[in-house]
């Protein structure tokens, strides 16, 4: 009776505004008039007077240019005399008929539609949650002057709402003279909807103001916005003034009762409520135990499933949906199978809500089969169904194929929503494609749904993960809401891309706006803490992390762990994986790798024995960690029984794996063993090939890393950037500087590849060993004066060449660029002390300590029996150790090899210089194992720091004397000892 008295009222007033003034009309023009669609015929137009609007000539319109866009729009379909179909029409063609709303709205009788044929009309809009046809229909009923009647506009705000676009219906809201209850509502729906939960009390705060009671709708929308913002304090305030309304006894204010409470933790209050309810029916229970399924306590959910049971009531669709979830928590890929048995093949699987619960368990546990047979199962599929669908695979990390069915959406003559977008663009974010993503962001403007909030948080997180940062801020800054996921996407861009400086400008300006840090915002920042120089910083964090409680999350605490491995503090990264209460295999491949990488390969295999004996399943990570350990420690017997472990497993055509085997043997000097690995390799790509190259390289076979290059061209593998680094080195190390030359002009004219700063420094490297030394000074300054890299490949070059000045002049550089590089220092005070100049190499030595440029003490590692055995400088060494010793220097000078003394800087007697060369950490482990290995065998020597000459002459003379091959890596190259010679050539 009220909404007739209402339409009756509305339609009164606009018939007695056109007579009084006539003005109706040009009033919808004036106010609407750039936002009207083009629109029938002037005779039609004229048809208008019966709503008391002027006469046309009266408006001084130019009609012709008012409808001059009457061609864009294709009139399909006009429905003759009057006639429209009605909501229970089920035929009804909805996408034709909005189409062609401005036919309807002006018959071709010359007739305006009544209010109820526009209501019903929006009515369907609202139904099909078309937001484009939506648009059109507002447009037509702000042309026809109908936009002021309250009836009309109380249902424009409804509409615009379930079609996703909250701004329409608050613009609609703002300006409506009367506003329903319902309107009211279905705002405060839309405000929910979108992430704008604060302004649904305020919306409500007004509703009472104005003296509109509220409805059972009210209570369910403001319990929806406590359940979105997990704000159970104000559900608790909505659940007292309920009772006050009098709705206490409602069965669905109850159940959202029970759902606010469960979803929010509050499950003894949600058992409670359902506890006090006289009857209990299938809504509230399962309520309760969709509440549990939503917590991820799906045991509990199955247990007040069986209470339900025990009562004798049914469950329905919903509730099966529910359980379906519950068991998704609990179950795993194999037993949740029984479950979904019991619903596949029956009517249950058409149930929408049921067969699209079930497409997502089986998408997202990677059933895709079964996933698209239930999908093609459920009736009436809508945006819904399609969602299900997407997430599930976008879940399980198919996100290719979450894009191929978003595509297909159209042909369903489905649109996508906000839930659909936000799923692609976490698709688009694993993919990393940009121009998806630009597509994607387009498709959402197009749609009008770039001012959800929530959206919008997805697609600056979409291209933060695209790598397009400059997008992402873009985005990021018209967000009129920012969540937490938006800005830790946004810090770890930058973290991971830099610069990274920004990563922590957005941290700290996160904290000041209000928003609490997550745990993925924190592993997000700690990744932006790569060096020595931000450990202090990364500390902080630390700190911060601690007093916040999140130090006991596993992904925070494998973000910490990687921190500090990358930073060199290991002993922090070990107390951090000792604290963590749960680790997973990421957590060891982290600690392994970090200490493998900082040459620490002893703890490196001690944690990888441990990961295996308490039951990890070892993967490709954990695999190439540990032979980066053999490598660094020249374990070859270690390394060849976890090669041995590899043969009859998966990992053994890995490519990553089998980088690593090459890597290691090439490392502890076993070139044939690296060669077979890499002949074995079923697919050789241009990082295999690199490692070979690399491989030749560092062992001083230049000619064979060239012929690897060559051979990899003809197999039609492209090089990169990393192969000709590979591949100048090589030409380094072996002294070939035409070569080198060949292929560093090469890089540009050939292959299109700019040389980098890397490139730079091995040419230079390669003309100062060579001898030419002027082309390497005027080659770095072309580099520039601040690469730090060429002036220490010219520093190096200089001590070789024995080229003091030039040396002096490099050094002073470096010292200005990084002066806590205790390196440089010692290639300075050799250069002085090989050309005599004792004072100088002294000052230097004064001018390090005076700085504190800590120098690391000389270590060296031997294998022997698989055992590895450690040295350091200046220990103490046992008495057969020092006996062998004296007898080799002994037997030196018989030969007429005489000690190199002026590496000595202490001013002591030449005994005592002798006795300080002999406690060179290489020396005694050369001694150890001539003690203790059998005649013949080869020595494999691995040291942290360069060979000084004397370590090199004395290797070099044991190998002749004693008929021993001699392997020894230090950390510029391998070199090869045999018969009184080294690989290297004596340039080193």
């Amino acid at each position: 009776m009220w909404a007739n008295t209402c339409i009756l009222s509305s339609v009164s007033s606009v018939l007695e505004q056109g007579r009084s003034c006539g003005r109706g009309q040009e009033i919808a023009f004036a106010k609407y008039g750039d936002q009207l669609s083009p629109l029938c015929n002037c005779a039609s137009v004229c048809n208008l007077q019966s709503y008391g609007a002027p006469q046309l000539e009266s408006l001084n319109l130019d009609m012709n240019e008012r409808y001059r866009f009457a061609n864009d729009v294709d009139w399909a379909v006009q429905l003759s005399n009057g006639s429209y179909a009605t909501s229970q029409d089920a035929s009804f063609p909805t996408e034709l008929v909005v189409e062609n709303l401005a036919s309807v709205a002006l018959h071709i009788s010359g007739d305006l539609p009544s209010i109820e044929e526009v209501t019903c009309l929006l009515q369907r809009c609202r139904k099909k949650k078309n937001l484009v046809y939506a648009k059109q229909a507002h447009t037509s009923v702000c042309f026809c002057g109908l936009d002021i009647v309250d009836y009309v506009e109380n249902h424009l705000v409804p509409m615009f709402v379930d079609c996703g676009c909250t701004s329409n219906a608050h613009q609609v809201f703002h300006r409506s003279t009367f506003k329903s209850e319902h309107s009211w509502t279905a705002l405060m729906f839309g405000f929910v909807s979108s992430g704008h939960i604060s302004l649904v009390f305020d919306l409500y705060a007004g509703m009472i103001e104005s003296g509109m009671l509220p409805s059972t709708h009210t209570v369910l929308a403001l319990l929806k916005a406590c359940i979105e913002s997990s704000d159970v304090q104000k559900g608790q305030q909505v659940h007292i003034e309920a009772v006050e309304w009098g709705l206490e006894a409602d069965v669905s204010v109850n159940s959202s009762l029970v759902d606010m409470y469960a979803k929010s933790g509050f499950l003894l209050e949600a058992s409670y409520v359902l506890s006090a309810l006289p009857v209990r029916n299938v809504v509230s229970w399962t309520a309760l135990i969709g509440g549990y399924a939503e917590q991820g306590l799906g045991e509990e959910a199955l247990a007040e499933f069986g209470k339900m049971q025990l009562e004798g009531v049914s469950p329905n669709a919903v509730t099966i949906a529910c359980l379906l979830k519950a068991w998704d928590s609990v179950a795993t890929k194999d037993n949740i199978g029984d479950f979904v048995q019991k619903v596949k093949g029956t009517d249950c699987e058409k149930d929408p809500l049921v067969g699209n619960t079930l497409v997502g368990i089986n998408a997202k546990l990677g059933f895709k089969q079964d996933a698209l047979r239930i999908f093609d199962r459920v009736k009436n599929k809508d945006v819904v169904s399609w969602n299900a669908l997407i997430s599930g695979l976008v879940e399980y990390g198919d996100a290719m194929e979450a894009l191929i069915h978003y595509e297909k959406m159209p042909q369903d003559l489905v649109s996508p929503n906000a839930v659909t977008f936000t799923c692609i663009c976490k698709a688009c974010g694993s993919l990393g494609d940009v121009e998806q993503a630009l597509l994607v962001h387009s498709e959402i403007i197009k749609l009008g749904l770039e001012e959800d909030s929530f959206l919008g948080n997805s697609v600056s997180c979409m291209y933060a993960k695209c790598d397009s940062l400059l997008e992402a801020v873009e985005v990021f800054d018209k967000l009129l809401v920012k969540n937490v996921v938006s800005w830790s996407a946004l810090i770890g861009g930058y973290a991971k891309h830099g610069p990274r400086s920004e990563a922590l400008k957005y941290f700290e300006q996160m904290k000041l706006e209000g928003v609490p840090p997550g745990a993925f915002t924190f592993t997000s920042v700690l990744r932006s803490f790569v060096c020595m120089e931000a450990l202090n910083s990364g500390r902080d964090i630390h700190i911060e992390i601690e007093l916040k409680g999140f130090a006991v999350n596993i992904h925070v605490g494998n973000a910490l762990i990687g921190m500090y491995t990358k930073c060199g503090s290991l002993l922090e990264a070990e107390y951090v994986f000792n604290q963590l209460p749960f680790r997973d295999i990421l957590s060891w491949n982290t600690l392994i790798t970090g200490f493998a990488e900082h040459g620490l390969g002893q703890e490196a295999l001690k944690y990888y024995e441990e990961m295996q004996v308490r039951g990890f399943q070892l993967d490709e990570v954990s695999v190439s960690g540990a032979l980066k350990a053999c490598g660094a420690i020249g374990a070859l017997g270690r390394g060849r029984e976890i090669h041995a472990s590899l043969t009859e497993g998966l990992f053994a055509v890995d490519t990553c794996v089998g980088t690593s085997l090459i890597n290691m043997y090439a490392k502890c000097g076993s070139l044939s063993e690296a060669q077979e690995v890499f002949c074995k390799l079923p697919v050789r790509n241009v990082m295999v090939w690199s490692t070979m190259i690399q491989a030749f390289g560092m062992n001083h076979e230049g000619w064979k890393a060239i012929e690897c290059f060559e051979e990899m061209q003809k197999q039609g593998v492209e090089a990169n950037g990393v192969t000709f680094t590979c591949l100048l080195s090589a030409c380094r190390h072996a002294s070939l500087p035409l070569e080198g030359n060949k292929y560093f002009k090469a890089m540009r004219q050939d292959f299109g590849i700019v040389p980098s700063v890397e490139h730079y420094n091995c040419m230079i490297d390669l003309f100062a060993r060579s001898g030419h030394l002027f082309e390497a000074e005027k080659l770095c300054e072309l580099v520039g004066v601040s690469a730090e890299g060429a002036l220490s490949a010219l520093l190096t070059a200089s001590r070789i060449c024995g080229e003091t000045e030039l040396g002096l002049r490099c050094f002073q550089e470096n010292v200005k660029i990084n002066v806590n590089d205790a390196g440089l220092y010692v290639l300075m005070m050799d250069i002085f002390a090989s050309a005599g100049r004792l004072n100088d190499a002294s000052r230097i030595e004064d001018l390090r300590r005076h700085v504190g440029a800590f120098k690391k003490p000389a270590s060296a590692v031997i294998e022997i029996g698989n055992e590895v055995y450690e040295f350091v400088v200046g220990n103490n060494q046992s008495k057969d150790i020092a006996e062998a010793l004296r007898s080799l220097n002994t037997g030196m000078k018989v030969e007429g090899n005489v000690a190199h003394l002026e590496s000595v800087l202490a001013s002591s007697s030449d005994v005592e210089k002798e006795a300080s060369l002999c406690e060179h950490a290489e020396k005694i482990a050369l001694a150890f194992g001539l003690l203790h290995t059998p005649q013949g065998q080869t020595l494999r020597v691995t040291k942290n720091l360069r060979m000084c000459r004397d370590c090199h002459n004395t290797s070099m003379f044991i190998s002749q004397q004693r008929k021993r091959e001699i392997v020894i890596r230090d950390n510029c190259c391998v070199h090869h000892f045999k018969d009184g010679f080294c690989s290297c050539g004596d340039m080193f």
